[in-house]
């Protein structure tokens, strides 16, 4: 039955944000900083100091459904990139969650790990999974032989890149993108999230060379040709260029290995991840260039609410560390947040108040820098959203596992439930996902919610197959050709996608 479905993703295609959220974007961060999470959620009040170590959690769900996206990108973007969320500095160094780069079919997203099924991580590597889950054994990841005549993406990267750079590529890497199903803002927290690769992707066909300089190219000609020293990588952190993403998975594997003289390498990128929609191609090309990296030098990667309830809250460092103390189901956990915390917001004052402590404290040892400028702050709200969320990952996932005969409305319900929460709770919703949810279930969606950090981004819906077209059909009408900037984009605003296979290389038979 669940193979019956697609899962469609709509997008608003609008590049800024208007008046509200953009001065709430202007005073607490970008995007990627998720303002109003890490606010109450690195209070220490009676029991939660979150913070923001994402942990990755990747399951396979064979049938998972297929997925619809509806893209609404919210945040201005870097004008190189018309759509990179984190920026080099977040990106230096790790393969993450955590929403990729700029696709090479132009823009990125927030930058998540893409994967076979990624979740959210701020590590500074993928660990035995491979970058996106691909699975790596022997002195390199192992390559899948394909005939380039049946695969005419291939075929045509391959033409490109002898053009460009006289010889034959050796090997093609690829990454996906990546949709997150369910579990918003409960990574970082400690709990898992459910995330799904979509068909969409980025693929780079390599040439390890003699010469110690890696060389890339892009089949989109807006982004510029780059070449640089393989021992001399440099990562300008005030200027979130495509390569600069690249280069972020190159020296990840240098650093992690202690490559001394890393191959040279030729690279040439083509990307069919949509820009701006929050669908990880920033995280999948710094995932490709790390097993583009591995590949070319031969290796693998190994196995890589406390005072309150008498606990050390100075210890507590994310809201599932309370929950591993106390030894208690999530369930319990929302009858504490009931019975610990009240529904108004907390002032700083009674916050130190709460834990003994001074407002200087406070400010220099628990606020994060972008937040001491905040009064108040909703930890009853915050901490329901997480332990509710964590508990609707764990259902979701025990429903596709057992697959009842009415799984598709529970799954449904459980995406509605999400959106709620994110929009009433943890409050990164806003009014244009909200209306694009509503209109996704007016026209035959199960289910339907943002995906992604929110604030604008994503929806995501599943969808009977019989449906699909009539669905797209209305969404385009109800949403995006009713105004003239989203039908600008609209070709690239709303597609169907099926869960994709995770990262590998392939080799010419």
């Amino acid at each position: 039955m669940l193979s019956s479905l697609q899962v469609p993703v709509a997008i608003n295609p609008r590049l800024s944000i208007g008046g509200e959220l953009m001065e709430h974007h202007k005073k607490h961060g970008d995007g990627d900083t998720h303002p109003s999470m890490p606010c109450e959620m690195r209070l220490s009040i009676y029991y939660f100091h979150c913070t923001c170590i994402l942990q990755e959690h990747r399951q396979e769900y064979r049938k998972t459904p297929n997925i619809y996206f509806a893209r609404r990108s919210s945040f201005p973007v870097p004008p190189e990139l018309a759509g990179a969320g984190p920026s080099a500095e977040r990106l230096q160094g790790r393969a993450r969650r955590g929403e990729p780069g700029p696709s090479p079919a132009g823009g990125a997203g927030r930058g998540r790990a893409a994967g076979a099924a990624p979740g959210r991580t701020r590590r500074s590597l993928p660990r035995d999974r491979g970058p996106a889950g691909a699975a790596m054994a022997g002195d390199s990841p192992s390559a899948l032989p394909v005939q380039l005549v049946e695969q005419p993406r291939l075929q045509k990267l391959k033409e490109m890149f002898i053009s460009k750079f006289g010889s034959a590529p050796k090997f093609y890497a690829r990454a996906p993108g990546r949709v997150n199903l369910i579990g918003e803002h409960i990574d970082y927290c400690g709990y898992a999230v459910l995330p799904m690769a979509i068909e969409q992707d980025i693929l780079i066909a390599v040439e390890p060379v003699q010469s110690q300089v890696v060389q890339l190219a892009n089949t989109n000609s807006s982004y510029l040709d780059f070449s640089t020293s393989v021992n001399n990588i440099q990562i300008h952190k005030t200027k979130p260029q495509w390569h600069n993403y690249f280069l972020c998975g190159l020296k990840g594997i240098q650093e992690h290995f202690g490559l001394n003289n890393p191959t040279g390498m030729n690279c040439l990128l083509d990307g069919s991840i949509p820009p701006s929609s929050g669908l990880s191609s920033s995280s999948a090309l710094v995932c490709c260039a790390g097993l583009v990296t591995l590949r070319a030098n031969g290796k693998t990667l190994s196995k890589l609410l406390s005072k309150s309830k008498g606990l050390e809250w100075r210890k507590m460092l994310r809201l599932h560390d309370v929950q591993t103390e106390l030894r208690v189901s999530l369930e319990e956990m929302l009858t504490i947040v009931e019975e610990v915390l009240h529904p108004e917001p907390y002032s700083a004052e009674e916050i130190c108040k709460c834990l003994g402590i001074s407002l200087e404290e406070l400010h220099s040892q628990i606020l994060s820098q972008n937040m001491q400028d905040v009064s108040t702050f909703k930890l009853y709200q915050r901490a329901k959203h997480v332990y509710s969320e964590a508990a609707r990952v764990l259902e979701f996932q025990k429903i596709c596992s057992e697959a009842p005969a009415n799984a598709l409305q529970l799954l449904g319900e459980l995406m509605q439930q999400s959106h709620i929460s994110c929009r009433e709770m943890y409050e990164c919703s806003c009014p244009e996902l909200d209306r694009l949810v509503d209109i996704c279930l007016q026209f035959g969606a199960i289910g339907s919610r943002l995906t992604g950090a929110g604030w604008g981004g994503c929806t995501v819906s599943m969808v009977p197959t019989d449906k699909l077209n009539t669905f797209l059909k209305n969404v385009k009408k109800a949403y995006y050709q009713k105004d003239g900037q989203r039908l600008a984009v609209e070709n690239n605003s709303l597609f169907a996608t099926k869960p994709g296979r995770g990262a590998l290389v392939f080799v010419e038979a």
